[in-house]
């Protein structure tokens, strides 16, 4: 089921006599990048893929909980026992907020020819400042309202400002065409009249 904008899934956490409220949003990327230095797509490839180990997943808590939880805590919340259920929550999880739409982004990880990989961190950080651009300098948003959001959510949101502007360009368009037609209807009629009224004198 597509969620709604302004629906988000964040987990609350209790360990002892601390919560923690793990979120999967903008920040959650910006988090991952800033642990392991590598584009946030690559590390959702790895976290993943068959070549999955334990550190993804502490590491992709500890992002999720905007880098609050201790590692003792980590330690206490994830177990051999239970380390197998929370990545598959956490795919699940990633498969509703995130992959879908970073799929669409793959044309950012091929050059034109689309045979060669260029750089991911690259993509990733060109990815991160468009987005950035977007809803800070065009819609207005702060820093803290563009990293609360989840992709989903900065994606639509960059697609219906897209679409609105191009609706009041083209609505801009049409007015001005329609006032220039309007314009030479009027002067056409002029001359009509003048030519009749001249006609009429000459006769």
């Amino acid at each position: 089921m597509i969620e709604i904008l302004g629906e988000r899934i964040n987990w609350n956490v209790e360990i002892g006599s601390k919560k923690y409220v793990l979120k999967f949003n903008i920040k959650a990327l910006k988090n991952i990048y800033k642990l392991t230095g590598i584009s946030p797509f690559e590390f959702i490839d790895k976290f993943n893929s068959d070549d999955y180990n334990n550190t993804y997943l502490y590491q992709m808590l500890i992002a999720m909980s905007d880098l609050e939880i201790t590692l003792k805590d980590l330690t206490t919340m994830v177990t051999e026992e239970n380390k197998s259920e929370f990545k598959e929550l956490i795919i699940l999880y990633l498969n509703k907020e995130f992959v879908s739409e970073f799929e669409s982004e793959e044309n950012d990880y091929t050059n034109n020819s689309g045979t060669e990989e260029i750089d991911k961190l690259k993509a990733w950080i060109n990815w991160y400042n468009y987005y950035y651009y977007v809803m800070i300098y065009q819609l207005h948003m702060s820093e803290e309202e563009f990293e609360a959001l989840t992709v989903r959510e900065v994606k639509t949101l960059a697609d219906y400002h897209k679409m609105f502007n191009k609706n009041t360009l083209l609505s801009a368009y049409i007015d001005v065409i329609k006032s220039k037609n309007e314009n030479k209807e009027t002067k056409g009629s002029n001359n009509v009249r003048l030519k009749d009224v001249l006609l009429g004198i000459a006769r």
